[in-house]
């Protein structure tokens, strides 16, 4: 699945032709299909190993330790900017873009996606209150996406985000 998930990074969900992909790796689309219901099957599965991947990334960066919001939200847009990371995002703005299109199984993806992404912020964030801290959380994924779409097609433009974003967040934790 390592191979799979490789090329899936390289060329992005969209783009992926079972055909290509079976010659790649030396093998049939019908041998494919054998293993895999489906192209959205072998999708979904090298999905999982990319994630596993996301996840080791993150855990380095970001340790299982309380931090707080404006914290979280620096380290996290600068690993957004990591030329690791990259690829990986490509790939979630092509999920996030069938996925809000309606088609499946590229919406039930993105979906649970996002509450991973919203556990993983809840379970690192330094808040008292657990509604707080899950406000802080998708605000942070918020920021944390639309910063990605905004570097992705505009580089450099996010640049100062994280600092001014992380004295509102001091700001408005002080103003309580």
């Amino acid at each position: 699945m390592g191979r799979v998930a490789d090329r899936l990074l390289a060329v992005g969900v969209a783009q992926i032709a079972l055909r290509d992909l079976a010659a790649e790796l030396g093998t049939s689309d019908r041998m494919l299909l054998y293993y895999f219901k489906d192209k959205a099957d072998l999708v979904r599965s090298s999905l999982d190993v990319i994630a596993s991947r996301l996840s080791r990334m993150l855990d380095t960066a970001a340790p299982r330790v309380r931090t707080k919001p404006g914290e979280l939200l620096v380290t996290l847009l600068g690993l957004l900017r990591s030329e690791p990371l990259t690829p990986v995002m490509n790939v979630w703005a092509d999920i996030v873009a069938r996925g809000g299109r309606g088609e499946q199984p590229f919406r039930e993806i993105a979906g649970q996606s996002v509450a991973g992404w919203l556990d993983w912020l809840d379970q690192r964030l330094d808040v008292e209150s657990p509604a707080d801290r899950r406000d802080s959380a998708a605000a942070i994924l918020t920021i944390v996406e639309g910063a990605r779409q905004l570097e992705a097609v505009a580089p450099g433009s996010t640049r100062d985000v994280g600092a001014t974003l992380s004295r509102a967040f001091r700001n408005f934790r002080e103003a309580d």
